[in-house]
């Protein structure tokens, strides 16, 4: 009678052990599935966040070359009325031409301080 007892006690520990087993294989499984979730969903949000800062980054190339155009544009129209005047006045030669060194400069400051703005 005790060794039934004894057997019956020892079968049901196994089927304790066993129930613990597969409890703990079911709750690792569990937490692997929710940890391979959130580095699908983090991927999936670093993915975003590039193709946002690539749009960013074109609208800013865009803008830089707008400004780029603009500034070619305001040089040119710039110098033409330069000529303009210069064609009257012989002795202010040398003063044009030192204004006129200086002022490339001037026009690339105003440019970088445009581009700092967008």
């Amino acid at each position: 009678m005790k060794q039934k007892e004894a057997d019956e006690a020892e079968a049901k520990r196994l089927v304790e052990e066993e129930k613990k087993r597969e409890e703990m294989a079911r709750l690792s499984a569990e937490k692997e599935e929710k940890e391979r979730q959130e580095k699908l969903t983090k991927m999936a949000q670093d993915q975003e966040e590039i193709q946002t800062a690539e749009r960013e980054l074109a609208a800013r190339k865009e803008a830089l070359r707008a400004a780029r155009k603009a500034a070619d544009v305001v040089i040119i129209d710039d110098e033409d009325d330069e000529d303009d005047e210069d064609e009257d006045d012989d002795d202010d030669d040398e003063q044009d031409s030192e204004s006129a060194a200086e002022e490339p400069q001037v026009r690339i400051f105003q440019f970088f301080s445009f581009c700092s703005i967008i």
